[in-house]
């Protein structure tokens, strides 16, 4: 989240707490502190996927719930995004059967 979306939020959301980091640093928060982890459209500009999916697992408590978005720009652009090589935009799609080894260490 930039600095700017931040500032915004904690204007708009005065009772909340917001915070910048970058997905690819241990987050500092303590394991097990959130009931709900949201993560839409993160997760295919993260490049250590199972190392940013074990710190959501972390903090959040056991049993509970995390959300994960991934676009799908349909099959054959998908394709096309993997065969380019643009790694520093968009990295492989993800599915259940891709990410469920990561959820079920």
């Amino acid at each position: 989240m930039s600095e700017n979306a931040v500032s915004y939020a904690q204007q708009r959301f005065r009772r909340c707490s917001w915070k910048s980091i970058t997905a690819d640093s241990p987050l500092p928060f303590a394991d097990g502190t959130f009931d709900v982890v949201i993560s839409p459209e993160v997760t295919e500009h993260v490049f250590h996927v199972d190392r940013y999916l074990n710190e959501i697992l972390r903090v959040l408590k056991a049993g509970e719930t995390y959300g994960l978005t991934c676009p799908f720009h349909g099959f054959l652009k998908d394709l096309l995004i993997v065969l380019s090589a643009k790694h520093e935009r968009h990295y492989p799609p993800y599915s259940p059967k891709s990410l469920r080894p990561v959820f079920t260490k």
